[in-house]
């Protein structure tokens, strides 16, 4: 059985890759004019693209798995039909591929995974059982571990398919449930949070264009640049805090 990808970690293609990196250079280099108003300090900012390239791949990387998670809970339901009149794991992956193509598309990436786990078993004569386990460990989410292992060890104890599979798709259902409510309360206290973040960016910015005698001393004096920094270090715990905070994981 061949390689496949590896979904616990999120990788940018060239394209994306190069497309974040500018902007993050760009965001960065705007920090060190605006808060030291000096080209030296806004290239040693310049640094801080690798800390948003994380930030934007652990971004990504919830993004997709929360789809990865609503594709699976599909094809439980579709696997769940299949047992039901005594299909095998082949055959019951095959509809489910077709049922998660149906609702989520021909790129969800649930779909094009189990075509390789259909060929897998069917042409290659893989076990059924490896081939689950396989894509449980690259896909880096319990969920899809959890049902592996109920799987394959129903598979050896000839324990009931039909009732382990309605039990792990009962489980993601409610998960999905409080993520979405858990969701909806943060996503409001984050955007309460970043506006406040903002503010002192946007008032910092007007002085600069039309009030710059008004601070000067803040980037003339030792005194100022030193507030200047600690303003900066403050600002970026503060983004940090926040985002902490509101990326709860169910």
């Amino acid at each position: 059985m061949t390689k496949g990808r590896d979904y616990s970690v999120y990788v940018m293609d060239r394209k994306e890759a190069v497309l974040v990196t500018i902007i993050s250079a760009c965001i960065c280099m705007f920090a060190g004019l605006l808060f030291f108003r000096n080209v030296f300090a806004a290239f040693i900012f310049l640094g801080g693209v690798i800390f948003m390239r994380r930030a934007y791949c652990m971004h990504m990387l919830d993004v997709r798995q929360a789809k990865m998670l609503s594709q699976f809970q599909d094809l439980l339901h579709s696997l769940s039909a299949s047992f039901s009149v005594n299909k095998s794991m082949g055959e019951a992956i095959r509809q489910g591929r077709v049922m998660v193509e149906l609702v989520h598309g021909k790129k969800a990436i649930l779909v094009q995974e189990l075509e390789i786990m259909y060929r897998s078993i069917a042409e290659n004569n893989v076990v059924d059982t490896e081939v689950w386990d396989d894509f449980a460990k690259r896909s880096g989410m319990e969920d899809i571990e959890n049902f592996a292992r109920t799987y394959s060890t129903c598979k050896e104890t000839g324990g009931n398919i039909i009732k382990a599979v309605g039990d792990a798709c009962e489980v993601i259902s409610e998960k999905i449930s409080i993520s979405k409510e858990i969701k909806a309360i943060t996503n409001q206290k984050k955007v309460e949070g970043r506006i406040i973040l903002i503010m002192p960016i946007v008032v910092l910015t007007l002085l600069n264009l039309f009030a710059y005698d008004y601070i000067a001393p803040m980037y003339t004096s030792s005194s100022g640049r030193v507030m200047m920094g600690m303003a900066l270090g403050l600002l970026i715990v503060a983004v940090y805090m926040v985002e902490k905070i509101t990326r709860i994981r169910v």
